[in-house]
């Protein structure tokens, strides 16, 4: 047996702490224009983000990456929005990648439909 005994969970709970905190610092550095760290910070982290903070990041990530030019990575955070059933206002380039993505996952649901 190990001595000290470790308590279940104590290590998870330490590390989602830590990344609540790394997710609030991203958020001030994201509105100070530092959005590339602050994207990189999100992305990271994302799994441990609040629910009520998932639209928000998914949206600062997938327009950041939209406005970079990387349309893949827009698109792989955007239809994590529309898996999760978000409502999320695009703007600029992710705006256009939303709706190409709304609307093929759309058209995806009414073939099954079928």
């Amino acid at each position: 047996m190990r001595w000290p005994p470790r308590v279940a969970g104590a290590g998870h709970r330490e590390q989602h702490k830590k990344a609540q905190a790394e997710l609030a610092a991203a958020h001030t550095a994201y509105e100070k224009g530092d959005k590339a760290q602050a994207v990189s910070t999100y992305k990271a982290h994302f799994a441990a983000a609040p629910e009520e903070d998932k639209g928000k990041i998914i949206k600062r990530v997938a327009e950041h990456e939209a406005g970079q030019g990387d349309e893949a990575e827009a698109r792989k955070w955007i239809e994590k929005g529309l898996a999760a059933k978000l409502s999320i206002a695009y703007e600029g380039p992710a705006a256009k990648i939303h709706a190409q993505a709304k609307q093929q996952r759309d058209e995806a649901a009414a073939k099954q439909k079928a």
